[in-house]
């Protein structure tokens, strides 16, 4: 039988040893591409080998502290769990003086460093020791609610001392700026104590006799005075056995000893209100009274 014939076609002897050709650019390519898949993996097993010890060392860091709360004895840990509730309990207790603040513009709490600020509400002129009519309405406004925060069962457990400070003038020296202050002092616990407008709330008994024991700065036999030499009357009076300040100024001769700055304002206090009539004190303080003539005040 006649068939078909195949015909095999074959290429020439030069394209068969044509060789084969790539661009620069393409080989480039293909490169930084290879590259760019390396780098991708080898980023991807640091990354998981940086969690891994990450991870190994929050769990040595857990052990760690477990190992610590071990090793402490239980009057440490009832210590930490004392202070931990403190630290809780003055933080709601400045949350609740927060909160009062809000409605008086101006007044500020500063609770990292436990401040009530007036800022210019409460700002004295330049060597001047008076309040307006507004800074003292302010004053008769908001001091109440604070009275009545430290009143309540976290207050009367945390609530000591209600300290007032403020600058002194930049002119004068250490006396006049002591004088000042003592004036100052003096001007806002007056501005309290007066007789409200008729659109005020009056404060009760118990928040003036509250204001007063807050302006204590001394005490003979766990008796207190002010600076002006006025009792502080308290409930404390009434748990102390010894003699009263009644029966001291019975005493014909009664000597105080007390020395150092930090005590002037409770010479002062028992000079001013004649519970001692005989001062035993060091130079600083004998020259200070002197000076400014208060021995004879």
């Amino acid at each position: 039988m006649l068939r078909n014939p195949i015909v095999v076609k074959r290429g020439s002897k030069s394209e068969a040893e044509k060789p084969f050709w790539i661009s620069y650019a393409d080989l480039m390519t293909a490169l930084m591409v290879l590259f760019l898949v390396a780098m991708s993996v080898a980023m991807l097993a640091v990354t998981n080998s940086v969690k891994q010890i990450e991870q190994k060392n929050d769990e040595l860091q857990h052990t760690a502290d477990a190992l610590r709360v071990l090793q402490k004895t239980p009057i440490e840990l009832e210590i930490e769990r004392q202070k931990a509730e403190r630290d809780r309990d003055i933080d709601k207790l400045l949350d609740e003086v927060a909160s009062a603040a809000v409605r008086y513009q101006g007044i500020k709490v500063d609770k990292g460093q436990n401040i009530i600020d007036f800022g210019d509400r409460a700002h004295f002129d330049k060597g001047k020791n008076t309040l307006t009519p507004e800074q003292a309405r302010l004053l008769r406004a908001f001091v109440p609610e604070v009275l009545a925060i430290a009143r309540d069962e976290l207050g009367r457990k945390w609530l000591k001392q209600v300290v007032v400070e403020g600058f002194a003038s930049p002119e004068g020296d250490y006396l006049y700026n002591l004088n000042l202050s003592l004036q100052r002092s003096q001007r806002v616990l007056c501005v309290l104590l007066a007789p409200p407008y008729p659109d005020e709330h009056a404060m009760s008994q118990s928040e003036l006799e509250q204001l007063l024991a807050r302006n204590a700065v001394g005490d003979i036999a766990l008796r207190f005075f002010d600076v002006w030499g006025q009792p502080v009357r308290s409930d404390l009076d009434n748990l102390v056995v010894g003699i009263t300040l009644d029966q001291l100024k019975s005493i014909g001769r009664v000597v105080g000893v007390a020395g150092g700055m930090k005590k002037l304002n409770a010479i002062l206090g028992a000079l001013r209100g004649n519970w001692i009539n005989v001062l035993i004190t060091d130079n600083v303080v004998a020259q200070t009274l002197c000076e400014e003539s208060l021995c004879s005040s």
